[in-house]
């Protein structure tokens, strides 16, 4: 329908006047413009929920590193339990009352022997002369006393346990299955040092009475000859050798 350009009004298509203002029908008005579109009131909702749904690459890292950190965690408590399992398993296979909150070399009830200083059950120069390797310090933390060399490698702690000897034995076997990596890495058995001894992976645990003896190698013992033609078995057999030399001189003095 056409309307007056003048009054707006409708015009009657058989007269070339407007009816109503007497304008020439000619004068048409513009056509009403249509009505803007609007925006479903869903579409934020729509566009929110697609930003959620992709995500932020650092939200989903963060996640994921949380998913991974949960789970360490979880894996080392179960490790802690299992092993604290096995240890008071195998004491009780063996006949060992293990002493009561936790154990280790703080335990000190069962020896009526006065505490020394570590390092005075041997001179750097009586280990130095045992493992073919010069020590250069001797230093005491708590009941355990560290041989250094000049290299980073050459490091020897030696660690004295009044009244955990038992403790000591029973901790080494226990956790020996835990350990066996290769031939020549699985808990061997010392004969004479002390009343019980064993070896392992360049550790010498021993007991002489109520006490308990630990001595770890240098692991520049195994890596001062690494190469492609090395003996592994023989080299841990004469580190093995040489845990069973400082022994011999520390056991006596205890």
């Amino acid at each position: 329908m056409a309307f007056c350009g003048s009054c707006g009004s409708a015009l009657n298509t058989s007269s070339p006047f407007c009816t109503s203002c007497g304008a020439k029908s000619g004068q048409l008005a513009a056509p009403a413009a249509p009505a803007a579109a609007v925006a479903p009131a869903s579409a934020p909702v729509a566009q929110a929920t697609a930003v959620a749904k992709k995500g932020f690459p650092w939200m989903k890292a963060l996640l994921v590193v949380g998913v991974l950190g949960f789970c360490a965690v979880g894996a080392l408590a179960y490790g802690v339990y299992w092993v604290k399992n096995k240890v008071e398993t195998t004491a009780a296979e063996h006949g060992i009352t293990l002493p009561s909150g936790g154990g280790g070399s703080s335990h000190r009830s069962s020896s009526n022997k006065p505490a020394a200083d570590p390092c005075s059950f041997a001179t750097k120069e009586e280990i130095s002369a045992a493992i073919g390797i010069e020590m250069v310090t001797a230093q005491a933390e708590e009941s355990a006393c560290h041989y250094t060399g000049s290299n980073i490698s050459d490091v020897l702690v030696l660690e004295i346990g009044r009244g955990d000897g038992a403790m000591f034995m029973t901790v080494a076997r226990a956790g020996g299955k835990l350990m066996e990596m290769a031939p020549g890495t699985e808990v061997q058995s010392v004969s004479g040092v002390g009343d019980d001894a064993s070896f392992q992976n360049g550790m010498l645990t021993a007991r002489k009475g109520e006490d308990g003896l630990r001595i770890v190698m240098p692991v520049g013992l195994l890596t001062s000859n690494f190469g492609p033609n090395m003996d592994m078995a023989a080299a841990i057999a004469a580190m093995r050798d040489k845990a069973k030399a400082v022994a011999t001189i520390v056991l006596p003095r205890m």
